[in-house]
Formats: structure tokens, sequence, C-alpha cells
């Protein structure tokens, strides 16, 4: 898991989104968006990762399963 969530600017970064009222403060979580926005975003943030070595082979970035967050 991120130690932190993803703020509104990482994500503005990404993608163009108007993503509601917080998108003046890019310092906050964002909120509001798709599951599929957030695979697309978890995908680029791999890709990007793994092409600056910062991501071994066979890792990926992704979203807890269930049992992980309840656990």
């Amino acid at each position: 898991l991120g130690q932190c969530e993803v703020t509104i600017g990482a994500w503005q970064r990404v993608f163009d989104d108007k993503i509601g009222r917080n998108r003046v403060a890019p310092e906050l979580p964002v909120n509001g968006v798709s599951a599929e926005r957030v695979q697309e975003f978890l995908r680029f943030l791999t890709a990007v990762e793994k092409a600056a070595g910062r991501v071994p082979e066979g890792y990926e970035y992704r979203l807890p399963s269930k049992a992980e967050w309840e656990y």
C-alpha cells in the first residue's frame, strides 16, 4: 500500500480531468473517480516507475484485495 493518498496534483499530471471542487487544492487527495480511471492511473504509474527502475520485474501498482484491505 502507498504511504499516502494520491493527490489531485499527481492525478492531474497524468489526466486532465476536472475532478470536482478540489481542483483548486492540488495537495488534497483525489476522490470521486471511477474504478476504471484508477486502473488507468495504476497502469501508467507502473509503466513510469518500471522505466525508471524503481519497480522490480513482476511487480505492479494495484489496489488491495478485499482481504488485504480488511487485514
